[in-house]
């Protein structure tokens, strides 16, 4: 509300003037393009920079891949993250989490030999090409060679003992 100051000689008088709707097709386009991005707000970007840190590497991703990061990316924001480290098979990202914005990326293989920092969280996306896991034996392999691997370790430092 738009309020009017009117002065008289040593004293002033406030009165209210009716605040008047916009009649501007260019304000109105402004809103429609502001309401539409709102609503675009959940969809994942990539900054510059990440975009060209993942064309130099040849790195494309999948749909499949692209919905496990936003998933990753609502489970940082739903537990308050703010710069969040998402890991995937073949690829690191650092995203801006309220901005929904992927700041930059790097192959796992490089990801290896940096320290992440300005992150306040992880997530790990599951493998997308895998099928759902349903049994104990079935799930992902541990990085020692799977589950036999990590049976026979684990029966050799019993015997050690």
């Amino acid at each position: 509300m738009i309020e009017r100051v009117q002065l008289r000689g040593s004293s002033a008088t406030l009165t209210s003037a009716p605040a008047k709707p916009i009649q501007n097709r260019d304000a109105e386009r402004f809103a429609q393009v502001l309401e539409s991005q709102l609503r675009k707000s959940g969809e994942l970007r990539f900054s510059a920079h990440a975009q060209q840190r993942l064309e130099s590497r040849g790195i494309d991703l999948s749909s499949d891949e692209m919905a496990g990061i936003g998933r990753a990316v609502e489970q940082a924001a739903a537990k308050g993250s703010r710069e969040s480290l998402v890991l995937t098979d073949r690829v690191a990202l650092v995203v801006n989490v309220p901005n929904r914005t992927v700041i930059t990326a790097l192959a796992n293989n490089e990801a290896r030999e940096n320290v992440f920092t300005n992150i306040d969280s992880a997530v790990v996306v599951p493998n997308t090409a895998a099928s759902p896991i349903s049994t104990e034996t079935e799930r992902p392999a541990p990085a020692l060679g799977g589950l036999r691997a990590a049976d026979r370790l684990t029966r050799r430092m019993a015997q050690e003992l």
